[in-house]
């Protein structure tokens, strides 16, 4: 639930402290939408998934419970090691 302030009953003092918070909101959300995987923590079922060492993995969860974020964090890591092993492994045997 967010709570209106009335500004008229804010002193000067509370009024800064409140625009230095959304500077640094917008801040932390323009880092975040930049580096959003460096902010991932997984919640208690994806971290018993990343936790195991089964060769195939499925989530079966409900609504909001964070299986494309799971997801889309295995693809990430997937991805960027398969670029890293093609563009250091391939490219120099030639």
């Amino acid at each position: 639930m967010t709570q209106v302030l009335d500004e008229a009953v804010l002193t000067t003092g509370q009024k800064d402290i409140l625009l230095e918070i959304e500077k640094v909101n917008q801040v932390f959300n323009a880092r975040r939408k930049l580096r959003g995987m460096s902010f991932y923590v997984p919640n208690p079922v994806q971290f018993n998934a990343h936790k195991s060492e089964a060769r195939i993995i499925v989530v079966c969860a409900g609504n909001r419970s964070g299986k494309s974020t799971f997801g889309g964090w295995i693809k990430s890591i997937i991805s960027n090691l398969c670029y890293y092993f093609w563009s250091h492994y391939h490219l120099h045997q030639f």
